[in-house]
């Protein structure tokens, strides 16, 4: 969180760093000594504006700041020296001074309201954020999930065509009959896309159950490792597979269905569970409620992912 503080006086900015950070020690705080020099930086979240200083002053920046940013909360101050402490200003000034440099005035905000001081005013932005962070942290989770479905549900189509030869429309009957291994060397290229990624998915939705079923796609590729080396098929230290189409190609067609087809038959069944665990998962999501009574899914589109 960024908090600027604008103050023509030195001492009065320093103090009230020391203020901020107290109630926000992890705060990112950007002092300022002049309205000119505020408006020529990047705007904050919450900006601590005083509203009496030389050149312009704090009113005339509000509303220049103002016409490009609505997102930062705003906090007006001034400093009259009493008893050693800062005092601010009456609301009777500032909407004076807001009247005249064309800012809407808030009524029934006063100086002694508890609402309306310092540390309420940035735990307020702190709870907000905090809630804005929850939700991104859940839409991306929802988001992750969604993509793991996908991937999986195509992978498991992939896997069935190279799971099944008891029909000669199918990839091998199809090769066996014209001698011809580019359409089945190409489902297998895709198959191996699919399985690669469907992997990185299931690291982005980390969980107990999704590494279990990373696991066990690994386990099935090495339990045929040798035989996949033969075919020109082979698996790095992560598990990802690649595929030499070339030496693939060469390969007897009854040879590569022996070693492909009850590894396919495995995916099959782990991206048919995949896929159950992703679309719960996406529904688990979905109908929960943020802080504010708000359902997350509500930040979506009105269609879900499915259509």
């Amino acid at each position: 969180m960024r908090i600027a503080i604008c103050d023509d006086e030195v001492v009065i900015r320093e103090d009230l760093e020391k203020r901020v950070r107290s109630i926000i020690p992890e705060a990112h705080t950007i002092l300022y000594a002049s309205a000119e020099e505020l408006l020529l930086d990047d705007y904050p979240d919450i900006l601590l504006l005083d509203i009496q200083m030389d050149g312009m002053n704090g009113m005339e920046a509000a509303k220049k700041l103002r016409e490009h940013s609505s997102d930062t909360v705003l906090i007006f101050i001034t400093a009259m020296e009493v008893k050693e402490r800062f005092m601010r200003i009456t609301d009777q000034m500032t909407n004076r001074m807001a009247e005249k440099s064309g800012l809407p005035i808030y009524a029934n905000r006063s100086a002694d309201s508890s609402d309306n001081t310092l540390l309420s005013a940035l735990n307020k932005k702190k709870q907000g954020s905090s809630q804005i962070s929850d939700q991104y942290k859940s839409q991306k989770r929802k988001s992750n999930f969604q993509s793991l479905y996908k991937s999986a549900d195509g992978l498991g189509t992939l896997a069935d065509a190279l799971a099944t030869s008891d029909n000669d429309d199918k990839l091998y009957g199809k090769a066996a009959q014209s001698g011809d291994v580019s359409e089945l060397a190409g489902g297998i290229e895709r198959f191996a896309d699919s399985y690669n990624n469907t992997l990185s998915e299931l690291k982005d939705c980390n969980s107990t159950l999704n590494d279990f079923y990373s696991a066990e796609m690994k386990k099935a590729a090495e339990e045929q490792r040798k035989d996949f080396q033969e075919l020109g098929i082979s698996f790095d230290k992560t598990g990802k597979m690649s595929v030499d189409l070339e030496k693939l190609k060469a390969v007897n067609i009854e040879e590569l269905r022996k070693v492909m087809e009850p590894f396919a038959e495995k995916v099959s069944y782990l991206s048919e569970r995949i896929s159950s665990q992703a679309h719960a998962e996406i529904d688990s999501i979905s109908s929960r409620y943020d802080a504010t009574g708000n359902l997350f899914s509500s930040y979506g589109n009105a269609y879900d992912f499915l259509g």
